[in-house]
């Protein structure tokens, strides 16, 4: 073992450096903890931000996806739109190639409906003139009871005319054509008897009985 001989104050001052070299050993140990604490706070906050980072990441992707589908969907439903509006401009454009033919037809329609409208305008009053001239010989006989006229009008209205304006009233061809009641529904007993229609074979015969009718008054 060495034995070293020192003053006093080279002992103090010894351990005074000593003292002194513990001190700012032990300090220095404490800021390399502190450094080491910080350090591994920063390693736990950069762990923390990474893996936020990582799922905002994630779910970024999860959106990309979602919306990369929906952009599918949207094309695949363009192109049936797309198709459908084809097939319309096709249908159009048959419709339109069809126009002329079918303006063609109708000028023809307007045309045949127009001489038909002309025809039947004609039907209608020859119609109403050869109703006019049936209805010329015709006379009524307003008044006359019910079944007076019997089984036989015709013989009936031509014996009571001949009998009350005298047989040479008349002309040669004279001659009841048709006799009968109006058709109607037959009135009960004491109501106004339905009106008795004479048809006359010649319309002179026919002036001449309304003239000898008025003439006279009732029958």
């Amino acid at each position: 073992m060495d034995i070293f001989l020192k003053s006093p104050k080279e002992t103090i001052k010894t351990r005074t450096q000593r003292h002194g070299d513990s001190m700012y050993g032990s300090r220095y140990v404490a800021l390399q903890e502190e450094g080491v604490r910080e350090e591994g706070e920063s390693e736990d906050v950069n762990n923390s931000i990474l893996t936020s980072i990582l799922s905002g990441v994630e779910k970024s992707n999860k959106a990309l996806e979602d919306f990369t589908v929906q952009v599918g969907s949207l094309s695949s439903d363009v192109s049936f739109i797309r198709e459908d509006i084809k097939k319309v401009k096709e249908r159009v454009g048959e419709i339109e190639n069809m126009v002329p033919q079918m303006d063609g037809k109708l000028q023809s329609i307007e045309k045949v409906q127009e001489e038909l409208t002309k025809e039947n305008n004609f039907l209608k009053r020859k119609i109403e003139d050869l109703e006019d001239r049936s209805r010329r010989a015709n006379v009524s006989v307003i008044g006359l009871p019910e079944g007076e006229e019997g089984a036989d009008p015709i013989a009936f209205c031509t014996k009571c005319l001949a009998d009350t304006f005298g047989e040479r009233t008349f002309s040669t061809c004279y001659v009841i054509e048709r006799a009968h009641r109006i058709p109607y529904t037959k009135p009960p007993p004491g109501a106004l008897p339905r009106t008795l229609l004479l048809k006359s074979m010649c319309a002179k015969d026919r002036d001449t009985l309304l003239k000898l009718s008025r003439e006279r008054g009732k029958i």
